[in-house]
């Protein structure tokens, strides 16, 4: 899709082509995603953190309190995810 040789090929040459306004194009779309994912995703893993799930050793409390976090995250995003996209 791209032809570009390299991350450094194709930054300067769109900085080139377009400028500065072409490296940062859709970057707020992306910052407005980002941000409230993050710290959705913080807040419900700190909480999920401190209960204990049955069954599960501390690593895997850990990593399953991370998915829970992340699919909540991504469930709310998703509407400024695809508007991102687009």
């Amino acid at each position: 899709m791209y032809k570009y040789s390299g991350v450094m090929h194709a930054l300067t040459h769109i900085y080139t082509t377009e400028g500065f306004r072409g490296l940062a194009s859709g970057l707020l779309p992306t910052i407005l995603r980002d941000a409230p994912f993050s710290g959705i995703y913080y807040m419900i893993l700190m909480e999920l953190k401190y209960f204990q799930l049955p069954g599960l050793s501390h690593a895997g409390n850990t990593f399953a309190s991370g998915i829970i976090a992340g699919s909540f995250a991504s469930v709310i995003v998703h509407p400024a995810d695809v508007l991102k996209t687009k």
